[in-house]
């Protein structure tokens, strides 16, 4: 092996390991953010009357569905 490919190799190693860790904060992050989000939307919409129980567990569903 020459070092100029385990150069290559340990480079491209480095960069798949950071990719998973970005990865991991930004699920983590998107997950923090959709739990506070549900928190407030709960707070806010399904206590008044305007708004059925139903309706809002299909919208958060639909929601989820295409990855917000």
């Amino acid at each position: 092996m020459t070092p100029k490919l385990a150069y290559r190799l340990k480079a491209g190693l480095s960069f798949s390991s950071l990719l998973k860790s970005r990865l991991l904060r930004v699920v983590s992050i998107t997950v923090l953010l959709v739990m506070v989000f549900m928190m407030i939307f709960r707070l806010n919409y399904l206590e008044s009357p305007g708004i059925s129980r139903s309706y809002a567990i299909t919208l958060i569903i639909k929601m989820q569905d295409q990855g917000y």
